[in-house]
């Protein structure tokens, strides 16, 4: 099922063993809690996520 919501990345990880990345993001004005998320998962807007 695809969920819109905007979420805030407050910063992102890169797996050194896969190469996967990861956010660890904040949901904005939603119930749903913060935690990590897999980068295949979300569509990035603009700005720069700096390193967890």
């Amino acid at each position: 099922m695809d969920v819109d919501t905007r979420l805030w990345a407050v910063c992102k990880y890169r797996n050194p063993d896969s190469g996967n990345t990861w956010y660890y993001v904040d949901p904005a004005n939603s119930s749903w809690r913060n935690g990590w998320i897999y980068s295949g998962n979300v569509q990035v807007g603009s700005g720069t996520i700096r390193n967890c």
